[in-house]
């Protein structure tokens, strides 16, 4: 049990003078007589004085004290000492406890928590430091973890404010233990120097997390490492596991701490009676403010916070910063599995459009028939918000290393809502369907040499398109080739189903009277740019084999599947 202890009446007089105010009612501290009254209750060598002035919440104003000791038979224990309408909740505990909170959350981080809050170190200031940095940078590697599960392939292009580890990490505290709230009162209270003195903490684990590669600086920002979150993707469910353990407070894990800790569920009991709130109050005092509102993601137009909520209502104002414009019409344009929209506007003297996607879960039957197609040969996303996020993160990373694709203007992941850039041109559905009619032609077979040479560079750079067919290629007025469509792309995909889909999609559009001879020509294109670009000579061998000519059996006619993988042999072994 814990005791509420009652100090002497000396004991008392020493408590009042131990604090005293200065001119702005700021608290100032006599170190000495705040350890001797920590030493009225116990005994052992203290190793570690922690002071954190808070308890306006509370039902009696106190100072808060967390005292770590060499010895501390009991383990851990609350103590109170009342001084009139003042006073002091002092939680102790023994240094095994302490460190084993920190490292390993021996008391479900109950008490390790504490290191999150602005506390000023009486004793012991360097060691309550290094568990501080300690603690908050495991706390930072559980934030950017658990953004990776959340966000994936997206994670990497997340601009992330240091703020935000400081917010996530209060608000995942305060729900599991709402009387914690107390001891965040400056920071939840949005006090700035609260907030710089729990940030100094973060900054020094951040600089360790980024010289191990983990995250990295650019821009005032932080962003997470690709390998990181690649690491992070092939471990989900082991990650998800963490993370849930962290969240668990009376479950199985720390009910066996509890056996070896013994007094923690009554500590928990006596903070919740003294900052007067019931122990399952979790609606008091909390995080109000979205920790998402300091994760931000770059457009062409600025940065976007992930705490944005934005419908194609609201499109309108997102488009201003394009410039003044004025007759704005918005075009349902099509789109199955997804609602597509041209947004039509005029700046000065000229139009212009933009491409507006309002992406959609795929279940049901629309997706059945293409989870069948594609069964044991290619994996299609189906979740709206996982397809968004490839397509703006692949996109982006295809800009930044020189190869043509939209520009974002504004992304809503909450919504799942994309702006992109409207590319004028000619699809290369188009171009496709012109040479398998007309015959060859010159200046269209160097057309889809180098769609093929795109495609290799793509995939030179990692990525694959995943849904890899003519028409989400198009070749605008200076003869530019645009890749459009990427909310199947991936890193690391299968480069052969790109280009297996491009070429056998491609023969689709072949009628009964069309030519073979058109066909090989239409392969040999595609493949001549591919190898001629750096393309890997094993993915063409790959196409031309059984597994993928059995998928496209479906879409394309006999003759021209066995023209296509015959070519491709050929191509692969010259």
């Amino acid at each position: 049990m814990i005791k509420k202890r009652n100090a002497s009446e000396s004991s008392k007089r020493r408590v009042s003078h131990a604090l005293t105010c200065d001119d702005r009612g700021r608290r100032e501290y006599d170190h000495k007589l705040i350890e001797d009254v920590c030493a009225l209750h116990t005994t052992g060598t203290l190793k570690a004085l922690a002071v954190l002035d808070s308890g306006r919440r509370a039902e009696k104003a106190g100072t808060n004290l967390l005292a770590v000791w060499e010895n501390y038979p009991d383990g851990v224990k609350a103590c109170r000492i009342d001084e009139g309408n003042d006073g002091f909740f002092v939680l102790c505990v023994s240094k095994d406890f302490f460190e084993g909170d920190v490292k390993e959350a021996f008391l479900g981080q109950l008490v390790a928590s504490w290191l999150l809050a602005d506390y000023e170190g009486l004793l012991g200031g360097e060691y309550l430091r290094r568990n501080e940095v300690l603690f908050k940078k495991e706390k930072v590697v559980e934030a950017v973890t658990g953004l990776a599960l959340e966000y994936g392939d997206l994670s990497t292009e997340i601009m992330i404010d240091p703020k935000y580890f400081v917010l996530e990490s209060v608000r995942r505290m305060t729900r599991v233990y709402p009387p914690l709230s107390s001891i965040y009162e400056g920071f939840l209270m949005g006090e700035a120097e609260s907030t710089s003195t729990m940030l100094r903490g973060y900054q020094e684990a951040i600089g360790e997390l980024v010289k191990e590669g983990i995250i990295h600086l650019r821009n005032g920002y932080l962003l997470m490492d690709e390998s990181f979150a690649e690491r992070t993707g092939r471990q989900r469910f082991k990650a998800i596991s963490f993370l849930k353990m962290i969240e668990r407070t009376l479950g199985p894990y720390l009910l066996q701490r509890l056996k070896r800790a013994g007094t923690l569920l009554n500590l928990y009991l006596e903070m919740a009676r003294y900052y007067g709130m019931g122990p399952l109050e979790a609606d008091r005092g909390l995080v109000t403010k979205d920790p998402r509102s300091f994760l931000h993601l770059p457009t062409t137009l600025g940065t976007v916070s992930l705490g944005t909520e934005l419908g194609i209502e609201d499109i309108l104002t997102y488009v201003q910063p394009l410039g003044d414009i004025t007759s704005p019409e918005l075009e349902r344009c099509g789109g199955v599995l997804n609602d597509v929209y041209i947004l039509r506007f005029r700046r000065g003297e000229k139009e212009e459009k933009a491409l507006v996607k309002k992406f959609q879960n795929w279940v049901g039957l629309k997706w059945f028939p293409l989870a069948l197609w594609t069964l044991g040969t290619q994996n299609f996303s189906v979740l709206g918000r996982t397809r968004l996020g490839r397509e703006y993160a692949i996109g982006n990373k295809l800009r930044r290393n020189g190869v043509p694709a939209p520009a974002n203007y504004h992304v809503d992941i909450n919504r799942m809502v994309l702006i992109r850039e409207f590319i004028e041109g000619q699809s290369y559905m188009s171009v496709v369907k012109s040479f398998l009619s007309q015959g060859r032609s010159e200046v269209e077979f160097e057309k889809l040499r180098r769609l093929g040479s795109l495609v290799a560079r793509i995939h030179e750079l990692g990525i694959t398109v995943g849904d890899c067919k003519p028409e989400n290629f198009i070749e605008d007025p200076c003869g530019t080739v645009h890749v459009i469509d990427l909310e199947q792309g991936a890193y690391k995909g299968n480069r052969a189903w790109d280009l297996a889909e491009l070429l056998y999609y491609s023969g689709h559009y072949g009628s009964i009277f069309t030519d073979s001879e058109r066909i090989s020509d239409l392969t040999e294109a595609i493949v001549s740019g591919y190898l001629e670009n750096r393309g890997d000579i094993n993915v063409v061998n790959e196409v031309g084999g059984i597994r993928y000519t059995k998928v496209f059996s479906l879409f394309t006619l006999p003759q021209f599947i066995h023209t296509i993988s015959k070519t491709c042999r050929e191509e692969g072994r010259s």
